[in-house]
């Protein structure tokens, strides 16, 4: 996603080696897209450091800029409110609340909030959703995650369209419709054409509760539908092309 942006040219990209070097506009608006995140298994201190550090850092350092701040947030910060504990989402949560509070602090400093589905894409890992739905399809053998796990999907060319117009929108918090959202097992049922789903998956451990619940999204960002629907998912998969 972010060679994405990147591509779009007269953008920077900050990040741990250079926030120090980058110089924001002293009289125009600068647009901050944070796409910054530990992974979901993080330590505590990576987390912390990927999730709010590095973050607030960031923001103080130009407490005299003018900023728009676009915080990309995650579904998994939803299931809090149904008991989710995890340091990743916790972090990410609590930097929405750091959001809060600056913004009431500092009239220079503005921030709009977009939850994202579990995006997929052209290069994704192989320990990644996508890869392992294709391997299954191919009748080998695949780990999944908890099979009750509610799995938002988007496409992350549509996620792009997504933060795009959130810049332009009214509405401080929204979401991006998902092309899918149900449990991890009818998933695989519905895109993989083996014969053999359930020997071939093995779901790993028991769900815990707010992993079979499904969450309430923010309110959809006006003006945005997928583009790439969940029909072409399924081509794609059973006719093994990559995406």
């Amino acid at each position: 996603m972010i060679k994405s942006f990147l591509d779009r040219g007269e953008i920077q990209q900050i990040s741990n080696n250079n926030s120090e070097q980058i110089n924001l506009s002293q009289n125009e608006q600068n647009i901050i897209i944070n796409l910054c995140a530990s992974k979901p298994n993080a330590t505590l201190d990576e987390s912390f450091e990927g999730n709010f550090n590095f973050q607030q850092n960031v923001i103080r350092r130009n407490l005299d800029k003018n900023i728009l701040w676009i915080q990309i947030a995650s579904y998994y910060e939803l299931q809090i409110k149904l008991g989710r504990v995890d340091h990743y989402s916790n972090h990410k949560f609590h930097f929405r609340k750091f959001l809060n509070e600056w913004s009431s602090d500092h009239v220079n400093f503005k921030y709009k909030c977009l939850f994202l589905p579990h995006i997929f894409g052209r290069n994704e890992s192989a320990n990644r959703l996508i890869p392992s739905l294709r391997q299954l399809n191919l009748g080998q053998k695949t780990m999944f995650g908890p099979k009750n796990q509610q799995i938002p999907l988007l496409f992350i060319d549509d996620a792009i369209r997504a933060i795009l117009l959130s810049i332009e929108a009214n509405q401080k918090v929204s979401t991006a419709t998902p092309i899918w959202y149900d449990k991890l097992n009818v998933l695989v049922k519905e895109t993989v054409k083996t014969k053999f789903i359930d020997d071939f998956s093995e779901f790993q451990g028991s769900a815990p509760k707010y992993l079979a619940k499904q969450v309430k999204f923010p309110h959809q960002l006006i003006n945005f539908a997928p583009r790439f629907t969940f029909s072409e998912l399924k081509s794609k998969l059973k006719g093994g092309v990559h995406f």
